[in-house]
């Protein structure tokens, strides 16, 4: 699952939002670095300051990030990072169906965030310890296996969502930065015209609305 969580921005003050990249040498299978880039771009288009740090497996992971992200990879890049870094209580295997193709999901109401739309290739079945929430529940597509999609804990958030999911999805991408900053301004609507226009060709595609 990638996997995505914010902090604490305010122990700082109000300097810039630090996006911290974790693993992009192992875990960057499916363009996973735009989740990056459009969490930096939605920072900057309300005048949000942000710095970036990329962190190799080779390196130790900064404890003064604010908002930490991990891409998908293959099993054995996975494997090493989840022991390293232990971030859900969350467990793993092979399930009888691969989830391959488009996914739509609505999401746990108490988050606040638009219906997912993504794109899933695996065959993972995830099961989620007692404190951990699963994120969406699914409309069509694979997910968890069991009719649900990602999970979260506190403000740790996984899902099995590529697309990147946080392109796909900015109310999503908006929900990590107000953990870190607080109440968001809006965004000039002209700028969210194209991928509000892209989100209803793939809710469209599979006969869903956003």
């Amino acid at each position: 699952m990638d996997t995505g969580l914010g902090p604490g921005y305010g122990s700082r003050g109000p300097s810039a939002v630090r996006l911290v990249w974790v693993y992009p040498d192992l875990l960057s299978t499916y363009g996973d670095r735009g989740n990056l880039l459009v969490l930096a771009r939605r920072a900057r288009l309300r005048g949000i300051p942000v710095e970036i740090a990329e962190v190799n497996s080779d390196q130790r992971v900064p404890a003064d990030g604010d908002i930490y992200l991990m891409g998908g990879g293959e099993d054995l890049p996975q494997i090493l990072a989840a022991r390293r870094l232990g971030l859900l209580d969350i467990r793993s295997g092979r399930g009888e169906r691969r989830g391959v193709g488009e996914i739509t999901a609505d999401v746990d109401p108490a988050l606040g965030v638009q219906r997912l739309t993504g794109f899933e290739n695996h065959q993972g079945t995830t099961w989620r310890g007692p404190d951990v929430k699963p994120l969406a529940t699914v409309l069509t597509g694979v997910g968890n296996g069991d009719g649900t999609e990602g999970a979260y804990s506190g403000r740790v958030v996984g899902t099995y969502l590529h697309g990147p999911a946080l392109v796909r999805n900015p109310s999503l991408a908006d929900l990590l930065l107000s953990w870190v900053v607080g109440t968001l301004p809006p965004i000039d609507p002209r700028q969210e015209e194209l991928v509000q226009s892209l989100r209803g060709e793939r809710f469209a595609a599979q006969g869903a609305t956003a």
